[in-house]
This record gives C-alpha cells, structure tokens and sequence, in this order.
C-alpha cells in the first residue's frame, strides 16, 4: 500500500500539475487588441476617469493625467465623460472608455 502511495505521489511531482488561469473580471478589457499583438508598444488604454467641480482627470496606462499633459507626444486636449481627445503631430486621437456602465459623482465623495 505504502508503495503505490509513493508512486502515486512521484507520478504527481514527475509528471507536473498545470493548473488553470483565471480571468481577472475586474481588469479593463483590451481596447485594442489588434494593436497590442501586432507588437505596437506605444498603444494608449482608458480606464477610467473622474471629474470634479474642481478637477479632471483621465487614467491612461495606468497613470493620472489633467488636461494640457502630454503622453506620448499627444497632448491632452479635453477630457469629457465618456472620452479623452488628444492631439499631436499625428492629428487627433480620441480615446474612448471601454465600460463605462459604472458611473459615480466624484462631488459625492468617491
């Protein structure tokens, strides 16, 4: 008995376990996932963003940005509810949220 136990146990560890990855529901979904597999480095994602009597901002890759900053030489020209519009030596960019199904007033506290 104990000879099958340790063999079932070598058989486990020899043979590997692969377990299985789960999505993240939370992580935005991919805006364009035709740019990221063609190997475009530079691509620019919306995630969210929060406006304020007091302020504006857009998160872009990941990090905080106002209107006027520059991001990867497009400088941000507006942020409105639903959209980021950028302009640069490429011409516009428009940049638009994903999911924009949750909504909440950032004048109600976050």
């Amino acid at each position: 008995m104990i000879k099958i136990v340790c063999l079932m146990v070598l058989l486990t560890f020899h043979c590997g376990v692969s377990a299985q990855v789960l999505p993240d529901p939370t992580r935005p979904q991919e805006a364009n996932s035709a740019a990221r597999s063609s190997g475009q480095v530079d691509s620019l994602l919306l995630s969210a963003i929060f406006i304020s009597e007091q302020s504006k901002q857009a998160i872009i890759n990941n990090k905080s940005f106002v209107e006027g900053q520059i991001i990867q030489g497009f400088t941000i020209f507006s942020i409105a509810k639903n959209r980021v519009e950028l302009r640069g030596p490429e011409g516009h960019k428009i940049l638009q949220l994903i999911n924009n199904d949750i909504k909440k007033d950032a004048n109600d506290d976050f």
